[in-house]
């Protein structure tokens, strides 16, 4: 079989994706043109300084709705809420990745331990988010004033775009990590 012929997967029914003759899988026709383009303007820079204003943005956007509490299937009103405090907190984080993001840009010599710590640093931001927002849905037990009671709520808007957006910066930090600084 020569190179040049194609091979199919037999499950999907759609060509299988080759090597590159360097041992690496090749990425050429899985991301779409038009999402590599975006994700690589400015090496990275781009999509790193937009996930870290995504995560500012949900920060002062609803974070969390249908928060519930129950006690032995009874539902009580639930006072179980995200304050100003962590909101604060979530816009500085988010202030934090738009400012490595920058910093990236800025120092072109230092972008390497930079953006290491911008992968470190977003990663961890996704973990909290994506956990907080899976606890969330299958709820938490809370003490009340009347027992246990158990508390669940729903993602919102300002959540979703926190989770979106340090993920951005996920990819965004890998991808100024594998690229030369522009001269």
């Amino acid at each position: 079989m020569s190179e040049k012929s194609s091979v199919t997967d037999p499950i999907l029914g759609q060509p299988a994706a080759t090597g590159n003759g360097a041992g690496q899988f090749s990425w050429n026709g899985v991301v779409p043109s038009q999402v590599k383009e975006i994700a690589t303007r400015g090496n990275g820079y781009v999509l790193a300084l937009s996930g870290g204003i995504a995560v500012c943005l949900g920060a002062v956007l609803p974070f969390t709705w249908h928060s519930q509490a129950s006690l032995d299937g009874a539902p009580l009103v639930s006072g179980f809420t995200i304050g100003a405090g962590d909101r604060v907190v979530s816009f500085l984080f988010g202030a934090l990745l738009a400012g490595l993001a920058y910093w990236t840009r800025r120092s072109p010599a230092r972008r390497r331990p930079i953006a290491t710590g911008a992968l470190v640093t977003s990663g961890l931001g996704f973990l909290g988010y994506f956990l907080y927002t899976v606890i969330g849905i299958n709820g938490v037990t809370a003490n009340s004033d009347l027992g246990p009671a158990q508390v669940s709520w729903y993602p919102s808007i300002g959540l979703l775009l926190s989770v979106i957006g340090c993920a951005a910066c996920v990819v965004a930090a890998t991808i100024i990590r594998r690229t030369s600084p522009r001269r």
